[in-house]
């Protein structure tokens, strides 16, 4: 898959601000924003999903979280956070979490990985 071209954050905020069922994913865009950990990764989004990376030229299947909220039929959604380290591997970290904790899991998930 080729390489995809990081928007800018705002722009990225922007996106997620007009769609009603993004606003914990909104949440998230502007806490990285306002805490500083925007200015050392990079993104794309689209309307169910945002991938981040550490580059700019973003290779959706190396080093790259992908987000996305998926419909649920007991509970409404929850979040899938799904990682790549390599094109030539599955995904090395796939986890589902409930509505409400994306931004703790994603703390922890960057913390772990070092980014």
């Amino acid at each position: 898959m080729a390489p995809v071209h990081a928007r800018p954050w705002s722009d990225i905020e922007a996106h997620y601000l007009h769609w009603e069922e993004g606003k914990e994913l909104l949440n998230v865009v502007r806490y990285w924003r306002a805490n500083g950990t925007a200015e050392r990764l990079y993104a794309y989004t689209s309307m169910y999903w945002l991938v981040v990376s550490l580059y700019e030229q973003i290779e959706p299947h190396r080093e790259a979280l992908h987000i996305r909220r998926e419909h649920t039929a007991t509970d409404g959604y929850q979040w899938e956070l799904t990682y790549y380290a390599r094109p030539d591997l599955e995904a090395e970290f796939v986890r589902r979490y409930p509505a409400g904790t994306l931004r703790e899991k994603l703390d922890t998930f960057l913390h772990n990985i070092r980014w």
